[in-house]
């Protein structure tokens, strides 16, 4: 899906889950109570910063990135000084990082 996605459509989202839930991207509860915080931050620097209108896939790979790299560790900061992007992240059916 390229459609740009209304940023009324954003405010509507109230917490994490609401993001996960509307871009469809699966996750472990588990993994989102512990990581929750690290989660929104790498979200956040994940999400290009043109000035342009994102995608709903904009969106849902930025979100999908962020989830795989809270799983491994990895901190907003850290990943935006060494990490061009994650390839090796795609949405599986048992969640986000398969």
């Amino acid at each position: 899906m390229d459609d740009i996605v209304d940023l009324e459509t954003i405010d509507d989202l109230l917490s994490i889950e609401d993001f996960f839930d509307y871009f469809g991207v699966g996750y472990d509860p588990k993994i989102m109570n512990k990581q929750r915080v690290p989660l929104l931050r790498l979200f956040q620097a994940m999400l290009p910063d043109d000035g342009h209108a994102l995608t709903y896939r904009q969106y849902q790979q930025a979100l999908i990135k962020a989830y795989c790299g809270a799983i491994k560790g990895d901190s907003a900061p850290a990943l935006a000084m060494r990490c061009g992007g994650c390839h090796d992240c795609e949405p599986s059916e048992e969640g986000a990082c398969g």
